[in-house]
């Protein structure tokens, strides 16, 4: 799998802005900001695998990174920090969801294996 070079270039950006050219003090008050901080870690993510999605990868990694895309999107990006701790504190669903988001991940290997 080769990755799109694109699908770097948020990463450094983010890296330069919100570390490199942060100070010490700043980033910890970013860091407690613990919501926001998510979010946006997320976005970073979410960002770094859209080109990939969106390029030059072949079908087999479109088909195994789309669950992933689909569930930061729900259960991060569209969900504030205080439902997700409380998610998390359901844990019987928490790891049933993401037991099936690794599954519906790996169908398309396991698809692909098995033809």
């Amino acid at each position: 799998m080769t990755l799109h070079p694109f699908s770097v270039a948020p990463f450094i950006a983010h890296l330069k802005a919100a570390h490199l050219e942060e100070s010490l003090g700043q980033q910890v008050t970013d860091a407690l900001n613990t919501d926001q901080y998510i979010k946006t870690h997320t976005v970073l993510i979410e960002n770094m695998l859209t080109p990939i999605l969106n390029g030059d990868a072949d079908q087999t990694v479109k088909d195994v990174l789309s669950p992933l895309l689909a569930h930061l999107k729900a259960a991060h990006l569209d969900e504030s920090l205080g439902q997700q701790v409380t998610d998390l504190l359901n844990v019987d669903q928490y790891v049933k969801t993401h037991t099936v988001l690794v599954e519906n991940m790996l169908e398309p290997v396991f698809n692909q294996l098995t033809c």
